[in-house]
Formats: structure tokens, C-alpha cells, sequence
């Protein structure tokens, strides 16, 4: 019986070892998520406007200007993309087009799958001048 108890004992104190458990793990240096931010400047039937300028004013990636990339169509991965970006802060951009009046939108990007990337689709329809 004695020799049962030292067995039972042993198993749960451990053997051998430093008597400090379980090795401590090291923290993992995870990089911050990171999204992107898909979007399109269209006209009011749904055509995308091909050349369309947007420019982002506040926010990160501020004074990054892109042009939409022609040719400009909805089945096609055309329209503008920032990347890099904080999911849940705002960015405000601005499109413009020749013929259509300049549109400020203000976007939260969000953690969602677009396009098979991370990030928020969007699409601005300026008033026509």
C-alpha cells in the first residue's frame, strides 16, 4: 500500500523537472489586421464611369488619389482599391468625374470577405452636373 501511495503521489507532484510546471510559452508577435477598401464611381442606371478620380481626404492612406481602371464594368475587378487599411476606421474619399458633380463618402472598412480579400465594397453614384 505504501508503495502504491509514493506511485500516486509522484504522479501527481511530477517527476523529475524543476518542479515549475509546464514551460512557459513566448507571445507571438501577430501582425495588426489589415483590410482593403473595393468600390466603383457609377452612373444612376449602373454603369460604371470609366476614368472616374477618387481621392481619399482624411483618414489613413490621406492624399492617395487612384483612377478607375478601365474598362470599366461590373464583371470585371475594375473600379478603385485601397488596401492597408484599420478595420473600424473611417476614411473619407471623394470621386469625381468629368460631367458629374464631386462626391465626399465616408467609409468604415469592415472585416468581410470581397473578392476573395478582406475588406468593404462600396459604390458612389455622383449627381450629374
Amino acid at each position: 500500500m505504501r508503495y502504491s501511495t509514493m506511485i500516486f503521489a509522484a504522479a501527481l507532484l511530477g517527476c523529475g523537472g524543476d518542479g515549475t510546471g509546464p514551460a512557459a510559452t513566448k507571445p507571438v508577435n501577430v501582425p495588426p489586421l489589415r483590410v482593403g477598401l473595393w468600390g466603383m464611381v457609377i452612373e444612376e442606371n449602373g454603369h460604371c464611369i470609366a476614368g472616374a478620380s477618387v481621392s481619399v481626404v482624411s483618414g489613413e492612406s490621406a492624399g492617395q488619389t487612384l483612377v478607375q481602371q478601365t474598362p470599366c464594368d461590373v464583371w470585371d475587378p475594375a473600379g478603385f482599391t485601397f488596401t492597408d487599411l484599420t478595420p473600424g476606421v473611417a476614411v473619407t474619399i471623394r470621386a469625381s468625374a468629368p460631367g458629374y458633380a464631386t462626391k465626399d463618402t465616408t467609409v468604415v472598412p469592415t472585416l468581410t470577405v470581397i473578392r476573395y480579400e478582406q475588406g468593404t465594397a462600396i459604390l458612389i453614384e455622383p449627381s450629374k452636373e
